[in-house]
């Protein structure tokens, strides 16, 4: 889905890190779980992504670019269900 951006238009990065990555036993498997978290993401909130989510870097930063902030802790607590019992850390930078 792509959109026109106007001049006043605000967007609202997320950028998340996985906390303690160095853990993680299985690598293949969470990055597989990384991958499976930001296609959920992005299909049950895609009204409100500009840029879908995905893996950044590795298998423990993730970012997308959202049009509102509407849906932000239920994307949040969507990502942290899915990661539990390892904890992530977000930004939110918004882009005027």
């Amino acid at each position: 889905m792509s959109y026109n951006i106007s001049d006043k238009q605000k967007l609202y990065v997320i950028l998340g890190d996985v906390i303690a990555s160095r853990r993680i036993e299985d690598k293949e498997a969470f990055q597989r779980k990384l991958e499976k978290v930001c296609l959920n993401v992005n299909r049950n909130f895609r009204e409100d992504i500009y840029a879908d989510f995905k893996i950044l870097k590795g298998i423990d930063e993730i970012g997308g670019v959202l049009l509102n902030i509407a849906s932000f802790y239920r994307i949040l607590n969507t990502m942290l269900e899915h990661f539990y019992p390892y904890s992530m850390r977000f930004a939110l930078v918004l882009i005027i």
